[in-house]
């Protein structure tokens, strides 16, 4: 069973800690309880990247498939009760490609940019 954890995005703050469900995000020693309505939540996905990192909700990947070499970037969502990373299922995507998180929508938004 998967662990239900979420990441927190705090823009005024430009960062992003991680947390799991019934608990508050902390930054160091302090709890983050004041800021939860000014922050943006990402769930995790149940997966993990090539290098052993959660991989969430708005993380930008590379993907890159395990037989025909194909590579994509793209940006993981949750659409239609399904994650999907770089266009693909996730499901798919984990069986048969190599994932690696090279960033997140919110701090380095030009990694989608540049792709298109």
């Amino acid at each position: 069973m998967r662990d239900i954890k979420f990441k927190a995005y705090y823009p005024t703050l430009g960062l992003s800690e991680p947390f799991k469900l019934g608990e508050y995000p902390k930054w160091g020693n302090e709890t983050l309880s004041y800021w939860s309505d000014r922050c943006i939540f990402e769930q995790f996905t149940g997966l993990l990247d090539k290098n052993g990192k959660d991989v969430y909700e708005g993380d930008i990947v590379r993907t890159k498939h395990k037989y025909n070499k194909e590579v994509n970037v793209g940006l993981v969502y949750f659409e239609n009760f399904q994650w999907f990373c770089a266009g693909d299922y996730m499901a798919y995507a984990e069986e048969y490609c190599v994932i690696e998180i090279i960033g997140n929508k919110h701090s380095t938004p030009e990694l989608l940019e540049a792709k298109t």
